[in-house]
């Protein structure tokens, strides 16, 4: 009987807090969230908006009644904004905030960059620059503003060369397993900031004068 009660007695059977739950994590580190972002995100817009844009095309016969209604794309929208958007909007803090990520910087802010004028090409006046702070604890706000796509592209000209200043700079972190894009190349990663540039500057061209940026980027 002492023999049990000396065992019992020098374990805390009573302290409940001794589990941390692996599936629901305070906080992710980019290697582990950013690929989530990548496979999330594509598969959103690889969704109904690619095959309606096939359709309107004439290039798939599927999708090309323009049977559209205005819940048409709703999962589409909730998915992306309480979804991987969220999750690329926590890396860019997290990376932020660690002030030695400036690869995995970069790479989060070209994501930012290619999938928020996505968003601008789809609806136009979007919730942007308001639109991930639902869970901020000291200025929370879950009723975010529409911002006009103008803005919104200014903003991802200049998510894209803070990118490409990022994605430069010495860091000795090894993105592979970060990485389900390009394996961690950051030379791959610069060429796909400049390529995403080019794209928006083309978009953009009859709206502005934009013949020196793209000469810039070409040379």
């Amino acid at each position: 009987i002492l023999l049990v009660l000396f065992v019992v007695t020098s374990c805390d059977i009573f302290d409940l807090d001794i589990n941390t739950d692996p599936n629901n994590p305070t906080a992710v580190t980019p290697d582990l969230l950013l690929p989530s972002v990548m496979y999330n995100a594509s598969a959103n817009f690889a969704g109904g908006v690619n095959s309606n844009s096939h359709g309107f095309v004439g290039a798939i016969a599927s999708a090309d009644d323009f049977n559209l209604s205005v819940t048409s794309y709703t999962g589409l929208w909730a998915n992306l904004y309480t979804g991987s958007l969220k999750d690329l909007d926590e890396v860019i803090k997290f990376t932020t905030n660690a002030g030695n990520l400036p690869g995995y910087l970069g790479v989060a802010q070209v994501l930012k960059a290619y999938y928020s004028s996505l968003l601008v090409d789809l609806w136009g006046d979007v919730p942007y620059f308001e639109a991930w702070n639902g869970n901020n604890l000291a200025a929370p706000n879950r009723n975010p503003v529409y911002d006009g796509g103008s803005a919104i592209y200014d903003d991802c000209f200049a998510l894209i060369d803070a990118a490409l200043v990022n994605l430069a700079a010495v860091d000795p972190t090894n993105m592979a397993s970060g990485d389900a894009m390009y394996g961690g190349s950051r030379t791959k990663w610069i060429a796909a900031a400049n390529s995403l540039k080019l794209k928006l500057l083309m978009q953009t061209s009859k709206v502005r004068d934009n013949k020196a940026a793209i000469a810039a980027v070409l040379g």
